[in-house]
């Protein structure tokens, strides 16, 4: 008999890295970020370097280290592919690791009080984009190399949040290249104010959401039972959402060119166009998030599916956010509202990416660690303080519109995703490193003999039977077979490397399938 194969290890340094750069450089930094926004009274009181230096190190380290790691991991997996060239893979870390501490130290220390930057920190920060630059592309090279020949829709999401994430990491040096040129605060904003939200459109929308709608795409139908969206409906939102985001990302600093006179365009015609973006991006998003119908029972019961509904409703938050905020603007604000709008940007960075990750994460590191079976703590503090913490700094941040004086409210939510964060990652790391106790497989359960006509082919892939029945995940997941991860091995194939009767297996699946249909 085959013995199954432990999983290669290679998620484990960017799931490390990942955690690490999301309490430090992220949590910790964005905590004493909102301290001293309080003790000022104003947005730029850190100073924008500062905010850039935390705001890059969250989206290309802590987003950026799990997707990787996952991509690298489970993607192969999902087809039943070997990862391409694996070594070349292994050294994106440490290249993509050089690439975020030059840029991150050279953005964060170089630059003074009074504009004045530092060359040497400056050619340091430069020099950390084009290896993070060179690090991601490897990402893409790999995944195409090893996604080859006919991709299935989650992998077509997947790629084009590859190059998505390139032109990301390229337009982050330029738009940090233009602020060095920036000799005072009245200059600084005015770039900022042209050519940041197209930068962080493409980071967060294009870069990131797309890869975790890819991921959301292939899993949630058959790890956690939630509907199977029509995969002809994603693949005409995908064109919509691309069409759309460019679209925004080419209509907004044109629209604020026309607006000073730097070029001589119809400035309403570009708003208009830019909103029309934000309108088709919204919808096509919250279309494939309702497609999953999240709100709905499943037929698997795990701690991570409360982090995955929450981020579907933080999700469609920010989403209807986006679309009202030419109202707020109008009716409440009178002028660009820095806090809603840095409202909305949370409320789909920590409340839908990062409850996306901790969610994933929590399902699949048990799987790939073989913990899968232990006794795991249900997360209900994080769950809850990551929330909390949401909440609190939406709210917060609206009402510094008001009054900027509101926010010296603004970092007890800090504190609040420092201890979620930490106590996930405390957790995820005790996975990941230490065995926990009561982990070992139990001898599996003696089931009935197998009906004369079994409801499923043991030839399907295990993957595809949760897929088409979704009551069989939790007998594939007390057995440890492969649903969650990837599920590209057959039936009977998983069913042999596991050490379980086929015939057992095929009993157990044609009576959940059978009692699903009562």
């Amino acid at each position: 008999m085959n013995q199954p194969q432990p999983p290669s290890p290679i998620f484990r340094g960017f799931f490390a890295a990942g955690l690490f750069i999301a309490l430090a450089a992220g949590a910790a930094l964005g905590t004493w970020l909102m301290l001293e926004m309080g003790r000022g009274a104003s947005y730029f009181a850190a100073g924008i370097h500062t905010l850039n230096a935390h705001a890059h190190a969250m989206i290309y380290g802590f987003v950026g280290c799990f997707v990787m790691g996952f991509g690298y991991q489970a993607l192969p997996r999902f087809r039943g592919a070997q990862l391409s060239h694996p070594r070349l893979a292994a050294a994106s870390l440490p290249l993509l690791l050089a690439g975020l501490a030059g840029r991150f130290f050279g953005e964060f220390l170089g630059h003074g009080a009074d504009f004045t930057v530092h060359p040497v920190a400056a050619v340091v920060a430069l020099a950390g984009t084009a290896l993070e630059l060179a690090a991601f592309g490897i990402f893409a090279f790999v995944l195409f190399r090893t996604l080859r020949g006919p991709r299935r829709m989650h992998e077509r999401f997947v790629l084009a949040s590859a190059v998505w994430y390139l032109l990301s990491v390229a337009l982050s040096g330029a738009f940090y290249a233009l602020l060095l040129g920036a000799s005072d605060f009245t200059a600084v904003v005015e770039r900022v104010s042209a050519f940041q939200d197209p930068l962080r459109n493409v980071q967060l929308f294009g870069a990131i959401t797309l890869v975790v709608m890819g991921v959301m795409l292939h899993i949630l139908p058959a790890v956690f039972g939630f509907r199977a969206p029509s995969e002809k409906l994603f693949g005409r939102l995908l064109w919509v959402f691309n069409g759309a985001l460019l679209l925004m990302v080419i209509a907004f600093p044109l629209s604020v060119a026309a607006r000073r006179g730097w070029v001589e365009l119809p400035m309403s015609s570009l708003r208009g166009a830019y909103y029309l973006g934000a309108l088709a991006l919204a919808g096509s998003l919250a279309a494939m998030s309702l497609s999953f119908r999240p709100f709905s029972r499943v037929p698997l019961a795990d701690r991570s599916v409360k982090f995955v509904r929450a981020a579907q409703f933080w999700l469609l938050l920010s989403l209807l956010m986006l679309v009202l905020e030419p109202l707020y603007i109008a009716l409440v604000a009178g002028g660009f509202g820095h806090g809603y709008h840095g409202g909305m940007r949370h409320a789909l960075t920590l409340g839908f990416i990062a409850m996306m990750i901790v969610g994933v994460s929590s399902r699949v590191v048990p799987r790939l660690t073989g913990n899968e079976r232990a006794k795991l703590p249900a997360l209900w503090g994080v769950f809850a303080l990551l929330n909390l913490a949401i909440v609190w700094r939406i709210s917060v941040e609206i009402a510094s519109d008001i009054n900027p004086a509101n926010l010296a409210w603004l970092a007890p939510s800090g504190a609040a995703v420092l201890l979620g964060l930490g106590l996930w990652a405390a957790h995820l790391a005790r996975l990941m490193f230490k065995p926990v106790p009561g982990a070992a497989r139990s001898a599996p359960a003696k089931a009935p003999p197998a009906p004369p006509k079994p409801a499923i082919d043991p030839a399907l892939t295990v993957a595809e039977v949760a897929r088409r029945f979704p009551a069989t995940v939790p007998v594939f997941s007390e057995l440890c077979m492969d649903a969650c991860c990837g599920g590209a091995e057959s039936v009977a194939v998983a069913a042999e490397h596991n050490g379980h009767r086929l015939a057992e297996v095929m009993a157990r699946l044609d009576r959940a399938i059978t009692e699903a249909r009562r």
